[in-house]
């Protein structure tokens, strides 16, 4: 135990994070492509055994910080990928997991916390893009599905036609 909620107050630093971090590797992998390229004369050679020789004999180093960068591209690049799919349908890894649990997810085959994939990327940067504007929702005071609906905006309720949703309480019983 931890004593705090992993991704509670920095959801959006860390999906930045997770997006720049693969991008600025990519940005190595280009340089070393290039070091390889223009200082070791590798794509020189069309035997690939050579071009692996001259690839170690050159500079271990970078062969090695390569290999590094592109083994985290990978894994933190598919982790991005993962958390922007969650933040565009509104799901949290626990309901993911464990969906089979929640009488909310059984019902139906979407979350019903999400409020479409631009509004809920609007709320995670917290900033306006076009007309969508960002809704501050405590989360700490949320137990039901229908203290979720009073919460939002009445123009987002008609929008996702949930102003006339009908009592839920038996949704949430677990």
């Amino acid at each position: 135990w931890i004593d705090n909620c992993v991704g509670e107050k920095n959801l959006r630093c860390f999906t930045g994070f997770l997006f720049f971090t693969p991008l600025c590797l990519i940005f190595y992998l280009h340089g070393a492509y290039l070091y390889y390229r223009y200082h070791c004369y590798l794509f020189s050679s069309a035997i690939i055994i050579d071009g692996l020789k001259q690839i170690f004999n050159c500079s271990p180093a970078v062969l090695w910080f390569t290999l590094i960068a592109l083994l985290h591209t990978i894994w933190i690049s598919i982790l991005c990928i993962t958390i922007l799919f969650q933040i565009a349908t509104g799901y949290t890894t626990n309901e993911i997991i464990n969906s089979w649990r929640y009488k909310h997810l059984k019902l139906k085959n979407y979350s019903p916390f999400s409020l479409g994939w631009i509004q809920n990327l609007v709320d995670l940067i917290n900033r306006r893009i076009l007309w969508y504007r960002p809704i501050n929702i405590d989360w700490k005071r949320i137990y039901s599905i229908e203290d979720y609906y009073q919460t939002i905006p009445l123009r987002i309720r008609q929008r996702l036609n949930l102003s006339s949703v009908n009592s839920s309480r038996d949704l949430l019983n677990v």
